[in-house]
């Protein structure tokens, strides 16, 4: 049984592999989306592996301090209503979602940075993370004007 500082870490990371993999379904729902210009193809490609690989970080962290990965569960519905049309949007849309989302993440993981229950050595991990978040948000702003 896990003391309850390790349980809230387990929780909070357990909170950052969700919001990841629901970036990444995000993502993976316009690259499906016919008439999706190619340099936003590749970005969200890119963005796409970016969060696999934070998720897999995380959870290697998760299962170190003996937590167990929570199975996908219902959290906050972050994806705009245009993931989920069958068309691909308006460039201008397009962006304006994928700034959200960015910026949603980005909020998770301060709120995570923050936490008395993430050790340093977690912490180092996850603004190495945010710095790739950050970079990946400036990108999708530079697209849009």
């Amino acid at each position: 049984m896990l003391n309850p500082r390790t349980k809230d870490a387990v929780e909070i990371l357990n909170g950052l592999v969700r919001i990841n993999n629901r970036r990444i379904q995000f993502y993976q729902d316009l690259l499906r989306a016919p008439g999706l210009p190619g340099e936003y193809r590749e970005l969200f490609a890119v963005l796409v592996g970016e969060s696999y690989q934070n998720t897999i970080w995380i959870g290697i962290e998760i299962q170190t301090i003996e937590g167990s990965i929570d199975s996908p569960t219902p959290v906050n519905n972050i994806i705009p209503a245009t993931a989920e049309k069958a068309i691909c949007p308006p460039a201008a849309n397009l962006l304006a979602d994928c700034s959200a989302i960015e910026t949603t993440i980005r909020e998770a993981y301060s709120s995570a940075l923050t936490s008395v229950y993430i050790p340093q050595y977690m912490r180092d991990l996850l603004k190495k993370q945010v710095r790739r978040l950050e970079s990946a948000k400036r990108h999708i702003e530079r697209l849009s004007s």
